[in-house]
């Protein structure tokens, strides 16, 4: 049987190591707990932030090939228009020269130096002057136009180019993002684990610990077994001495004395 104090030793000890487990599976729980409400938010952020991106880099996409497609068709389209149109006019304007040429040979020939010749070779001169500047400013326009479409072609493509880049930046970011992500879950692990680590050492320190309180406690015990036995043996001892001393104090008389011999007892 076990004395009080030795139960009230073995309560706290219990008490002990029961609060050292609570506390370790507390800690373990908190920081697991932690890392991953922070992996969740981390993800759901990123996601939400891909798919806005995502969302406007398609919106931008289509509306510069929409508006590629459409200028570019409508461009195409005047300049054939342009084309064709300056081909059959510089068709007609040849064909009209000829004609003019022709009459005006003709006219020479059967008139000379009319004054009425002259005045309608100088309108004929003058309407091909026109002819020419309303040709070349046609020529002026093409031009512009097809400057016009070069310069429009050439911001596409740097629309493109851009739109390329912020995809590869976007790309990136994305992957420092899943970086920062893991790295931010293996500290956490790399720390949860080094915590677990010093529970463990003190956990193995805190059963070191016992194992030389249990050994103190031991020998405590043997010691006051072994003064308890010896306290024993001294009690019996000194009552036995005791004993002796009441023995040796105690008279005797003599069988023979004849104080000693009871009254009508002849000696």
């Amino acid at each position: 049987m076990l004395s009080p104090w030795e139960d009230r030793t073995r309560e706290l000890e219990q008490q002990l190591a029961q609060k050292w487990e609570q506390h370790e599976a507390l800690l373990v729980r908190d920081k697991d707990s932690d890392i991953l409400v922070a992996r969740r938010l981390h993800e759901e952020v990123l996601s939400r932030v891909q798919k806005d991106a995502e969302r406007v880099l398609e919106v931008h996409r289509r509306e510069d090939h929409l508006r590629h497609d459409g200028l570019m068709s409508s461009l195409r389209e005047e300049l054939r228009n342009l084309k064709r149109n300056h081909q059959e006019e510089i068709l007609l304007s040849v064909q009209e020269a000829l004609r003019d040429l022709s009459f005006r040979e003709s006219v020479n020939v059967a008139c000379g130096n009319c004054p009425i010749l002259e005045r309608e070779k100088q309108d004929l001169r003058e309407a091909l002057w026109e002819r020419e500047r309303s040709l070349e400013e046609e020529v002026q326009r093409r031009q512009r136009m097809e400057r016009v479409w070069e310069e429009e072609h050439r911001r596409l493509r740097e629309r493109e180019t851009v739109r390329e880049l912020q995809e590869s930046i976007l790309t990136e970011q994305k992957r420092h993002a899943n970086e920062e992500v893991l790295r931010q879950v293996e500290e956490a692990r790399s720390c949860l684990e080094k915590e677990k680590l010093q529970l463990r050492d003190q956990e193995a320190t805190l059963f070191r610990e016992r194992a030389v309180q249990d050994l103190t406690l031991s020998r405590a015990y043997a010691e006051l077994e072994r003064q308890r036995v010896q306290l024993q043996v001294e009690q019996r001892a000194v009552e036995l001495q005791q004993d002796t001393s009441e023995e040796e104090q105690c008279p005797v008389r003599d069988i023979w004395d004849p104080d000693s011999v009871p009254d009508g007892v002849s000696v």
